[in-house]
Order: C-alpha cells, then sequence, then structure tokens
C-alpha cells in the first residue's frame, strides 16, 4: 500500500458537504450570542474574542455549520461541566481557529462526540477536556470522518478509558500538521485507533501517558514524517507505540520513551525510520541519537521538536516518501535530503534559497512570458538580492550583516507582498509562510545572542529584550491572521531593537 493509494482511500471516504451560507456574527463572546448565531447552521463568525462558556448544553449539530474564529481569540468551554460538542450522523462540523476546552462529561467525548458526521478541524486546540469513565477525551469519532489540520491536543484526559486526544471507534481519520502533548488515558493517551484508516504525517506526539503512551493502533494506521517522542506507559506496554493492528511506518522517529519501552507489537516497517536509544530492540528503522529540542514554537501554527546539530535524523529520511512541507511548513527538502520526523532543520538563509529554487520551477509554467518578466523583477530579484552572501557574513545561515541586515527584511517583505497577490494555492502559500519563517528565524536567533528569554514578562530581560520579544509575539500573531507584510515588519524591528 503507498502513500498516494492511502490518501486516494482517505480522500474519498472524507466526502465533505458543500460550503454551507452564511449564517450568523457573534457580537458579545456568552453562550446566547454563540447559539442565536447558530439558528439555521451555516457559517458564523465573531466581532468579538473571549472565552464562551457553553454551562446552558452542549451544542449539538446536526447540520453543515462552521464555526470560524480567524482575526480573534475565541475559546468555547464546556466550564468542566458540560461536553462542548455533538455532531449527529446529519450533521457536518467546521472548526476553524478555535479553542474547545474544559468540555467534560460521563461517558465519551469529553471536548466533541461524532456520532456518524463529518468533523474537520483546522488551526484549532482541544485543551483540558475530560472523558469520565470513557474514552475520547479531547475527541470521541463514533464513526463518520475526521480531518485535523495544524491543531493542537494538550492535557485531554479519558479517564478510565482509551484515547486521551482522540478516539477513533470507526470511520477515517486525516492528520496532519498536529501536536499532541500531556494528554492521558489508559490505553493511548495521545490517539487510540481501532478504524478501518487512520493517517498521520507531520505531527509530533511528546509526553503523553497510557498503554501506548503516545499513539495504541488497533486497526489501519500509517504514520508518515512524524515524531513520537517521550511517551509514557505503564509497565512495557509501549511508551510511544503500541500496535495491535497494522501499522505502516515510514520516516518517522520513535525515541526516548519516558516508562516502558519504546514500541509493543509489531510494525510494518516502510523505510527511512529512526530509534533511539540503541538499548531499547522495540520498534523498527536505524539507531541514532535524534537530538530533539525542547517541544517549543519554531514557527508554524503548532509547536515542534527541532533536530538539533548533530542529528541522525537530518538528511537521512527517504526523498521518495517526503511530504512537500515539515509540519510547520518549511519546505522539503532544506539539504540534499529531507529529514526524518515531523521537523525539517533550516536556516533562515536556506529557507530563502528553497523559495527561491522552487519559484524559478515554478513561475514559468504559470505565467506568460511577458508576465513573468515583469514578475521575476518584483520576485525573483528582489529574492536573489536578499540572498546575498555579503549580507550573511557569519556563514552560518542565521546572522546577518548588523549594518544593512535589514535588507534582508524588507527585500523579502516586498517578494511577500506580491506573492500574496498572485498566490492562492494552499501549496503554493508556503513560499510566504518560508520568507516569514525566514524573518523570524533572524530575529529569534538575535535575541538568543543577546541572551534574551523569548517568554515574555521574563525578569532577565532587558526593556530591549521585552520589547523585542513583544515584537516577535505580535508577529506571531500577524502571520496566524495571514498578515505576513506585518508579519515580517514585527520581526524586523525585534531584530533592530538589538541591533541598534
Amino acid at each position: 500500500m503507498t502513500t498516494s493509494t492511502i490518501a486516494a482511500a482517505i480522500g474519498l471516504a472524507l466526502a465533505w458537504p458543500q460550503a454551507p451560507r452564511a449564517a450568523g456574527v457573534v457580537t458579545v463572546c456568552n453562550e446566547a450570542g454563540l447559539k442565536a448565531a447558530l439558528v439555521g447552521a451555516g457559517t458564523v463568525t465573531f466581532a468579538c474574542s473571549g472565552t464562551i462558556a457553553i454551562l446552558g448544553g452542549t451544542i449539538v449539530v446536526s447540520q453543515h455549520t462552521e464555526i470560524d474564529g480567524t482575526g480573534h481569540k475565541i475559546t468555547i468551554s464546556g466550564g468542566g461541566k458540560v461536553r462542548v460538542f455533538v455532531v449527529s450522523s446529519s450533521g457536518a462540523l467546521y472548526l476553524t481557529n478555535i479553542t474547545v476546552a474544559d468540555g467534560a462529561v460521563t461517558g465519551n467525548g469529553g471536548g466533541l462526540l461524532n456520532q456518524g458526521g463529518s468533523v474537520k478541524v483546522t488551526n484549532s486546540s482541544f485543551q483540558g477536556n475530560l472523558a469520565y469513565g470513557g474514552s475520547g477525551g479531547g475527541i470521541y469519532n463514533d464513526i463518520g470522518g475526521l480531518e485535523v489540520i495544524n491543531s493542537s491536543f494538550s492535557l485531554n484526559n479519558a479517564v478510565g478509558g482509551s484515547g486521551g486526544g482522540i478516539y477513533m471507534n470507526a470511520g477515517v481519520l486525516l492528520m496532519e500538521g498536529c501536536e499532541f502533548d500531556t494528554n492521558a488515558a489508559d490505553s493511548g493517551g495521545g490517539i487510540f485507533n481501532k478504524a478501518l484508516i487512520m493517517q498521520v504525517e507531520n505531527s509530533t506526539f511528546f509526553q503523553n501517558f497510557g498503554n501506548g503512551g503516545n499513539v495504541y493502533n488497533a486497526g489501519v494506521a500509517f504514520v508518515l514524517n512524524a515524531t513520537l517522542a517521550s511517551g509514557n506507559a505503564n509497565e512495557a506496554e509501549g511508551g510511544n507505540l503500541n500496535n495491535q493492528g497494522l501499522l505502516l511506518l515510514q520516516n518517522t522517529i520513535l525515541a526516548n520513551a519516558g516508562t516502558g519501552n519504546n514500541c509493543s507489537g509489531s510494525v510494518t516497517d516502510f523505510g527511512g525510520n529512526l530509534r533511539w536509544p540503541a538499548s531499547d530492540p522495540t520498534c523498527v528503522g536505524s539507531y541514532g541519537n535524534p537530538k530533539l529540542g525542547t517541544l517549543q514554537n519554531n514557527g508554524g501554527p503548532t509547536s515542534t521538536m527541532a533536530l538539533l546539530a548533530g542529528s541522525a535524523g537530518i538528511d537521512t529520511g527517504v526523498d521518495a516518501f517526503c511530504p512537500t512541507t515539515d509540519q510547520r511548513g518549511v519546505l522539503r527538502p532544506q539539504g540534499p535530503h529531507c529529514d526524518i520526523g515531523a521537523y525539517e532543520a533550516n536556516t533562515a538563509q536556506s529557507l530563502g534559497i528553497g523559495v527561491d529554487i522552487q519559484l524559478n520551477a515554478f513561475l514559468p509554467s504559470l505565467l506568460s512570458l511577458n508576465a513573468m518578466r515583469s514578475l521575476s523583477d518584483r520576485v525573483i530579484a528582489p529574492l536573489e538580492k536578499s540572498l546575498n552572501p555579503n549580507l550573511w557574513p557569519e556563514g552560518d545561515g542565521n546572522h546577518v550583516n548588523p549594518r544593512n541586515g535589514s535588507e534582508v527584511f524588507t527585500d523579502q517583505r516586498d517578494v511577500v507582498n506580491t506573492l500574496s497577490q498572485i498566490l492562492i494555492d494552499p501549496t503554493q502559500l508556503a513560499y510566504i509562510d518560508n520568507l516569514v519563517l525566514a524573518s523570524r528565524t533572524i530575529a529569534v536567533v538575535a535575541l538568543q545572542d543577546k541572551g534574551c528569554s523569548l517568554n515574555p514578562g521574563a525578569s532577565v530581560n532587558s526593556q530591549a529584550c521585552a520589547q523585542a520579544v513583544a515584537d516577535v509575539a505580535a508577529g506571531d500573531s500577524s502571520a496566524a491572521d495571514g498578515n505576513f507584510s506585518d508579519a515580517i515588519t514585527h520581526f524586523l524591528k525585534a531584530w533592530q531593537l538589538i541591533n541598534p
């Protein structure tokens, strides 16, 4: 079974309904305002920010409904007393830029219970949800399609059950660009799968708890370019992975189980896998220290674990299997070969070089000759100017010249502004994401060089550090909202503050 075969099967199974009509706008972020906007289904947007506690009762979705918090900070909370969502067999629920928190139920699905409809979660998070005496602390998918993209699951718990983050009873799960940390259950702290098809790609699982601490599979699963680390199991039942079904593994890191061995059960090795430590005989793949960094914001929509210098995962993946980007959206490969796991090691300069290579290959097929010449002056020329070695004197790809390094930011910002007018396909938007991340990387490395803590309000920070950290946070927020030019401007300000 190949990647394309599995993807095709998933595409057929996840037959999403047509887009819903426009519905309501929530102007006051409270339960009454949200539930009024949801009447009649459709697309619900927000003109406010805040936490909406739905203590009056679970939201039941029986039609095609989209809840989109883009541009605002929206948390929908069960207040530790009620389940947040139920999706019936006739329903379809899209959650975009929404946090689902503190749902609680005696039974299955603390945050969300899917009873046979379609659920799509994008750029969202499930935090602190609880299924007591049941399964699926965050999400319980009884049957139906579940797609989870660029989202995070943390501190969800299935007490006395399985699947702290997600429980797949049946149906199809497609997951990409996600992060699972500190979820807990008796089995499958991160995910418990017994469904027909589960595909996990470019995702990170860290320090989840249960037999099969990070992932427990009792169905059919395909895991590609994932990082599973520091999972904790009862006894020796697979700290990172417990497989009792069919599981195919490609370009994936399994490392440093906290308790229990890395793996339990038989896993099918499709190549490019890395396991550590060498004293652990379980799992499949080559032995090598991945030298994983701390789980943190390394750019992109969800937290990742960087491959540090000397990692055995760098440039050792099987190129034929690699997705086009990593979990953050960084183009693969950044070196001669793609990396193993969810993270592709990069420098700020390599990000720009990767975009330059891709654009030179892509734009001629998109545009006429005259348009190509015009666009080359507005895109290729300033991008290649920003990559001039004279602007990168230290040669490590992360430090720009203190005297004129601002040109890297401004030239790449001009490129982003032009690309924003012509690129609409999500795959192509990766070019913009990579240039935004390049600016962020330069700023963050400069902050670290000055001893600044990236934690806002840290006591060790000088006034300049504190303001620079605030600008990085503002840049992250702008990037998340799609304001890419503003994001680069904030990163430039952060760099200038500590390079006066």
